[in-house]
């Protein structure tokens, strides 16, 4: 018969199993809210909850949670392994070969893997105490191994750190230093404090919230903003970075507001949402959040890359000082071009941002600045601001310390030689320039083909017609990257040159028909026995190419076929022989081009022009403008067979003009 002291050994050894079980259930799926009875206006109590909702922690039969309640080594070491995704690997772990101390009843897989991951050594399996309390310090040792991160022996400054014991300071650093963990009131640490349920609990949820760790299996956390509410069915679609998708609310699904419960009905389309949601898309909880708050910090610079993962995104950002910052995406960051929405698919490397940062680091907001070209005449010019007048009103602007300064596009200058009164065109992004360009008094930028060459005067017809211009003393011409005289020049020779306000030629260009690169408008691209195409250049002139055999046609760095380039498209077409041999395409998404309306499919809101024999389909805006010169009076369902000029913004058609 046992004795009273056995049983009661017994006893206590199968309430540790029970309270074991209740840390976590692992894979199981059956779910019901629970009105916990000892954790309402806990400092805790969200984070509880959606460690509950997360499958990572539950509560006692009696309905409580026991948030002040200490917790054993081996509920600690499980608790971590099971937030860290190494649960599943623990209940595949043979452990038959080690020596466990006869005090370990339950939960030898679970030591077995923090064996693996140095959390413990041999020799502790045979002598440890498996339910003695875990400190605040020895946690945070136990959470880093099990991560492995390095130690951070930087400084920390609590007023008991000195307390920390020696083999626990790196990794409390670590933790303390990256948010995961905090101190206590009074600044101290309470190294050698048990750790609570409600603080272990609120430490393994950060890594989730932090996207160190991913959410079990079998569950997801989604945030972003609701677009649509439907009551009767009781879903509703959120959007985030990822794209648009539909949950469905439960009977015993869980919604918070301020930490205050609320129903269904009180979610209004346009509110910022986070989710905990199972496989079926069906939702464990939900809590309604604020709307973001000003930046802890803005950062402005170049795209480099924007890499995804299973985490989320991130952006790797070059500033105009060729610093490099790499930072990380909230689900639910706002982008916004032009003062409206976009998505991440239409953020571009090289694109020039401004990304605004939370206390912790996260991008919630990425503003897309275009570039713009601005012409004036400097009023005053600083090492790091510029001023100019433009038509009449004086504009400031930051000059970026690594900006280009060149003359006539051509020769390079130094910032500082420009002067009071110069006429300039520059180059922006958002308020800061990066490109001054010294006009003097060139004001016209034009292109033709060289008629007649004398002495004083040249001739050159330009759209078609002959025009007779004078030298202006100090003429610059350039042919073949060489400056020359002007009786280098030829009939017949396509050039590029600019005037200045008496009409004079100060520069001029030859351009090479036979070998290098040009840029302009693909105006017409004919698809026949023998390829052409026809390119308007960025002064106006219409040059025509055959394409070589083997010519290869690209868009952002991957090969397509010349069917796919769009009439209109501003292209880079690379010459060699008096042939292209090739043609990038730089963007078809914001052009102007003039075709013959197919088709407008008002249901999908997709408009079908011919262009040059050819069929295209564009998306249209919501807010199409209709310029309707002609006084038409029609809309665009009935205008099938009408010639249009058609605007694309991002790829959509947002203005039409009757032609």
């Amino acid at each position: 018969m046992l004795s009273r002291k056995r049983l009661v050994k017994i006893a206590f050894v199968v309430s540790l199993m029970i309270v074991a079980f209740l840390w976590t259930k692992g894979t199981q799926e059956a779910f019901a809210l629970v009105k916990f009875k000892d954790i309402s206006g806990h400092w805790a109590e969200t984070s509880m909850l959606e460690m509950n909702a997360y499958d990572l922690i539950q509560g006692y039969p009696d309905g409580q949670l026991k948030p002040d309640r200490s917790v054993s080594l081996l509920e600690a070491i499980k608790m971590i392994l099971n937030t860290v995704g190494l649960g599943e690997v623990a209940k595949n772990t043979n452990f038959s070969s080690l020596y466990f101390s006869p005090e370990i009843t339950w939960g030898k897989e679970y030591l077995a893997v923090a064996l693996q991951k140095k959390m413990l050594t041999k020799q502790d399996l045979g002598k440890i105490n498996p339910n003695r309390p875990v400190t605040r310090s020895e946690f945070a040792y136990l959470l880093c191994l099990a991560l492995d991160f390095e130690p951070d022996y930087s400084p920390l400054s609590f007023a008991d750190t000195a307390e920390i014991k020696e083999e626990h300071r790196g990794y409390v650093g670590k933790l303390v230093n990256n948010g995961i963990i905090k101190g206590l009131p009074g600044n101290i640490f309470a190294p050698n404090r048990e750790i609570s349920r409600a603080q272990i609990t609120t430490i393994l949820l950060r890594l989730i919230e932090e996207k160190i760790v991913e959410p079990p299996p079998k569950r997801n956390r989604v945030s972003g903003w609701v677009t649509e509410v439907n009551l009767e069915k009781k879903k509703l679609k959120v959007k985030n970075l990822w794209g648009e998708n539909e949950f469905v609310f439960l009977p015993d699904s869980l919604l918070l507001k301020k930490g205050q419960e609320k129903t269904f009905e009180s979610i209004t389309k346009g509110e910022r949402v986070k989710l905990i949601v199972d496989a079926a898309k069906q939702v464990r909880y939900a809590a309604l959040l604020e709307q973001f708050e000003s930046a802890a910090k803005e950062q402005e610079g170049f795209i480099v890359s924007l890499p995804s993962s299973s985490k989320g995104y991130s952006l790797i950002l070059e500033s105009d000082t060729k610093d490099k910052f790499t930072f990380g995406f909230l689900d639910d960051a706002q982008l916004i071009k032009g003062n409206e929405e976009t998505n991440i698919n239409k953020i571009k490397e090289d694109s020039y941002v401004e990304v605004s940062l939370d206390k912790n680091g996260w991008i919630f907001k990425l503003e897309l600045f275009e570039p713009q070209k601005v012409g004036g005449t400097i009023i005053n010019s600083e090492t790091d601001k510029l001023r100019i007048k433009v038509h009449g009103v004086e504009e400031s602007y930051r000059v970026s310390k690594n900006v280009r300064v060149t003359k006539n596009l051509i020769r390079n200058m130094a910032y500082q030689d420009l002067k009071k009164g110069d006429r300039v065109e520059v180059l922006l992004f958002k308020d800061t320039v990066f490109h001054i360009d010294y006009l003097s008094d060139i004001i016209t930028g034009l292109s033709g083909m060289i008629s007649k060459v004398q002495k004083k005067y040249i001739y050159i017809y330009v759209q078609n017609q002959e025009n007779r211009y004078e030298y202006n003393e100090q003429i610059e011409i350039i042919k073949k990257g060489k400056q020359v005289d002007t009786d280098e020049l030829k009939r017949g020779e396509y050039v590029f040159f600019e005037v200045d306000n008496e009409q004079k030629v100060i520069y001029l260009e030859t351009i090479d028909e036979e070998e290098g690169e040009l840029e302009g408008i693909a105006k017409y691209l004919f698809i026949s026995d023998r390829p052409s195409i026809t390119l308007i250049n960025t002064g106006g002139l219409e040059m025509d190419y055959d394409l070589d055999s083997d010519a290869c046609f690209l868009k952002d760095g991957d090969e397509i076929n010349l069917e796919e380039i769009v009439p209109g498209a501003k292209v880079r077409i690379k010459i060699e022989d008096k042939k292209v041999v090739e043609i990038e395409v730089l963007d078809d998404l914001n052009i102007t081009i003039d075709g013959r309306i197919i088709k407008f499919n008002e249901e999908k809101y997709r408009l079908t022009l011919e262009i040059n024999g050819r069929k295209y389909s564009y998306d249209v805006s919501k807010k199409l403008d209709i310029i309707d010169n002609k006084k038409t009076g029609k809309k665009l369902t009935e205008m099938e067979g009408y010639w249009i000029k058609a605007y694309l913004v991002d790829g959509e058609v947002s203005k039409i003009e009757i032609l």
